[in-house]
């Protein structure tokens, strides 16, 4: 249908007014009937170019992924300019409608054959008569662009207030209508696959309303019927199956339906001699069902249920332990024999049902013992091993070959099948022909470091040592054992030698292990350090007989130890010599270290601010935001301005920087801004006094336009970008920025207009190319230009990543200490554990033999 329009031009404004509000009406009525698009979208660049002369729209649409434009409506453009720019991608120099998308913001483009935006697009431009673009982006949800409305010229132009107005009030036409279209757009693409996905359920499905007819019956329940589903639509349930009513399913449904609470039913269906399972979901607005055929499901139920019966009967006729556990350690069957054997071994009954590793039914000394083994078999394994569980009111043992196995159901592990056979009797003449033996020669033989055996002297005199002494002395066991070439007392370093005799004698005399460090002359003159954990043995009356013990080589260790010291010195001194103030306090704020240059700026001694937490010197207001640890935490670096108290109670305001390292703590470098901080006070009071400033500050300081076109530059300034400030009034905030930085963090001008403060970190490009880092502080003063500090921070840049390079060497090193530490001290608790008092042990199984070959003789 052909539109009637208002004539271009129309006098007096009355009469245009009236006109566009004509067009208004029409276009929320061509939305409200949901017409296409396209017409919609039409009308409403014909509206505009009828009210602004000589004007000529485009209404491109970004695409989902919001990286490219499309044709949307463009009435008296060339067929052939739309379909070159159809399909661009956005971006910081893509023309007029590409950057506004990108930005986010208006772009007025009063020239197009001068502007470097149009540098990719001019010659397609001029060659169709257009040489003036001014492009709208398109707002919608969540700061998302939906596209742009432009308006082109042929001659260079740019545009008044009114322009302005009519693209703004027909820009709200074109919000309303895409956001009608795409949310109509969405609820039939749901609706479609809402519909697929319930005709893809294995379950049968219907819908029945609040007077019990079907709105919605599946496929799979119309076969299931033997019904076509589109015949049972509007029908009432019980008048197309009067068989149902009275049945289990049919007081269900009017449960469900009178609660309001869901139902789950499995029950025979005598009508059609089949099992059903019903899930029953009510509303306000009726019911909705998923059900089943579970016949089949059911007679294997029945005829499992006989076949466990007859099998019950089986594992309950052997005396082996029979029991089976689920994946989350319940007992889900057990013989009598395990059963009987838990009451005799143990004195405590366990039911099917209970969790096999609670305290309540297993004693504390097992349940790590058998965590284990459940743990391995549910992981896939299959355990073959011997376990023993004591007598009840006895001192023997019971030992018992353990086999546990994978059950699988589905290919996946849901459990476990576990019996155990008595070896008792097998276990004790096992044990009783091996235990003389037993031999730790292997295990000596692989031992990180060296087993000794010494006297309690002053060479500490060695009666047996270990072939690992090769390793860490240089010397062979025989040259360092009584007799041999030198003593472990002679190469023992002589600063070391007393303090390791004093604190040796202390613990033997309390009969406590006792560990040193101590340094030895290795045979090739090198310094080794060791680790020394050594144990007293002790006769039954008491007497010392010799002391057994460990040494390991952890000259590595100490080296380390002694860089990680230098780089923590080299790390101090950088931060004491540090011009800024430099805290480092834990999650709850209180102070854990400070340099030199807080105490002083603050009038604290250190020993005072370790006292004080972060909040007691800074100044907090009720109407500031809390601290963003959130921020913090996911490693991000926060930069913000906040007063600290003196000691003597003045306030100074700092600029400060933080951020947390990886061991959780907050260090924040904080600089004294007191100087800008009076610079931006007297710039308020008083325009004379404010260009004084600005001329002494030794900040960059910049006055631009909205546009970002400078209009004033102080000294700082020029000396900091090397322009001078004649040039820089031919100048934009652009020329002194990088494209591809711009587009990363885009200038926010929209907040600055808003009458927000901003701050920034970005690289500055100087007149002879180069880079350097700078800090941007800008906002809009009152006559609506913006005022820019720039400070130029590379050389704190370069300080922050040396102090973050330093503490991420020390926080790596100090983690790589401690494994080694906890890595060494576990595998020597260990072994200590196995030879300290052997030769007790030895003896002790010795006599137990000779038992046993006198009670074996008299049978």
């Amino acid at each position: 249908m052909k539109k009637k329009l208002p004539t271009k031009g129309i006098e007096p404004n009355v009469k245009q007014a009236d006109s566009l509000q004509s067009a208004e009406k029409e276009i929320l009525e061509m939305i409200a009937y949901a017409r296409p698009l396209k017409e919609i979208l039409t009308l409403v660049a014909l509206t505009y170019e009828a009210n602004a002369d000589k004007a000529i729209c485009s209404i491109l649409l970004l695409n989902k992924d919001g990286t490219h434009l499309f044709h949307g409506a463009a009435p008296s453009l060339p067929e052939s300019f739309n379909n070159a720019i159809d399909g661009e991608p956005i971006g910081p120099m893509e023309g007029s409608c590409g950057t506004a998308a990108f930005r986010k913001e208006r772009i007025i483009v009063s020239d197009i054959a001068t502007d470097p935006l149009w540098v990719n697009y001019r010659e397609l431009a001029i060659s169709n008569g257009l040489n003036a673009c001014w492009s709208t982006p398109i707002p919608g949800n969540e700061n998302k662009v939906l596209g742009t409305f432009a308006v082109y010229y042929r001659e260079p132009r740019k545009p008044t207030a009114n322009d302005i107005k009519l693209i703004d009030r027909l820009l709200h036409l074109i919000v309303v209508a895409l956001n009608c279209y795409y949310k109509d757009f969405d609820l039939k693409e749901s609706e479609a696959k809402y519909r697929k996905v319930i005709e893809r359920v294995s379950d049968a499905f219907v819908a029945l309303d609040s007077n019990w007819c079907y709105t919605y019956v599946n496929k799979l329940a119309g076969e299931i019927f033997g019904r076509d589903p589109q015949t049972l639509i509007g029908k009432h349930i019980w008048t197309e199956f009067p068989t149902g009513v009275g049945q289990p399913f049919y007081k269900a449904y009017a449960k469900a339906m009178e609660t309001q609470t869901y139902q789950y039913l499995e029950e025979y269906y005598p009508p059609w001699d089949k099992y059903f399972e019903n899930h029953i979901y009510p509303s306000l607005e009726g019911l909705t069902i998923y059900f089943k055929d579970i016949t089949a499901k059911k007679k294997t139920e029945q005829e499992n249920t006989e076949v466990l019966r007859r099998n019950e009967a089986l594992i309950n006729s052997t005396s082996d332990l029979l029991w089976s556990v689920s994946a989350d350690y319940t007992l889900i069957a057990a013989n009598h024999a395990f059963e009987e054997s838990l009451h005799e071994n143990g004195g405590f009954l366990i039911n099917v049902g209970d969790n096999m590793l609670s305290p309540e039914h297993l004693p504390e000394e097992y349940l790590t013992y058998w965590r284990d083994f459940y743990k391995r078999g549910l992981s896939g394994e299959k355990v073959r091993t011997e376990v023993f569980t004591p007598k009840l009111q006895s001192t023997d043992i019971n030992w018992f070959e353990l086999r546990i196995d994978p059950i699988y159901l589905d290919k996946k592990i849901n459990g476990i099948a576990c019996s155990m056979t008595n070896v008792t009797d097998r276990k004790k003449s096992e044990d009783a022909l091996n235990a003389r033996e037993q031999s730790y020669s292997m295990l000596l033989s692989n031992l990180d470091g060296a087993v000794y055996r010494c006297r309690n002297d002053a060479d500490w005199t060695l009666e047996y040592i270990s072939k690992g002494c090769t390793i860490l002395t240089g010397y062979e066991p025989h040259e360092l054992t009584e007799g041999g070439v030198t003593t472990l007392g002679a190469i023992m370093n002589p600063e070391d030698a007393v303090p390791v005799w004093e604190k040796c004698q202390i613990n033997i005399a309390a009969r406590r292990p006792c560990s040193n460090e101590y340094r030895i002359m290795h045979r090739n003159g090198e310094i080794r350090w060791l680790w020394d954990k050594a144990q007293g043995i002790y006769s039954k009356t008491g007497d010392l007989l010799h002391i057994e013990g460990l040494l390991t080589d952890i000259t590595e260790r100490k080296k380390i130890e002694t860089a990680i010291k230098t780089s923590e010195e080299k790390f101090r001194g950088l931060v004491e010599q540090a011009s800024d103030a430099i805290f480092i306090s834990n999650q709850s704020f209180q102070i854990q270290d400070a340099n030199h240059s807080a105490c002083v700026m603050l009038g604290y001694t250190k020993a005072e601010l370790l006292k004080l937490r972060v909040f007691d010197i800074a100044v907090i207001n009720d109407h500031e935001p809390p601290p963003r640890v959130e921020e913090l935490k996911a490693g991000k670096s926060i930069l913000h301005v906040r007063n600290f108290r003196h000691k003597n109670g003045t306030l100074i305001p700092f600029e400060v920087s933080t951020r947390m390292n990886v061991e959780g703590n907050y260090i924040d470098i904080a600089r004294d801004i007191s100087a800008r901080k009076r610079a931006e006070e007297a710039i308020k009071s008083s325009e004379e006094k404010y260009r004084t400033l600005i001329e002494q500050a030794t900040d960059g300081i910049f006055i631009a336009d909205q546009a970002g076109r400078f209009l004033t530059v102080n000294p700082a300034a020029c000396k900091l970008a090397q322009y001078t400030e004649v040039e820089f009034l031919s100048m934009t905030i652009y020329d002194l920025t990088l494209i591809e930085d711009v587009a990363k963090k885009p200038f926010q001008f929209e907040k600055l207009k808003r009458g927000k403060a901003t701050q920034a970190e970005r690289p500055m490009k100087r007149k002879d190319g180069t880079l350097i880092e700078v800090e941007i502080n800008a906002k809009q003063i009152s006559d609506g230009r913006l005022l820019v500090f720039v400070r130029d921070i590379t050389d704190r840049k370069k300080s922050e990543q040396i102090i973050l390079k330093l503490n991420q060497q020390l926080e790596q090193r100090v983690k790589e200490r401690t494994a080694e530490l906890e890595v060494a001290n576990k595998e020597l608790e260990e072994i200590n554990d196995l030879f300290v008092g052997r030769e007790a042990r030895i003896i002790e199984l010795k006599d137990e033999l000779d038992r046993l070959k006198e009670k074996l003789s008299k049978h």
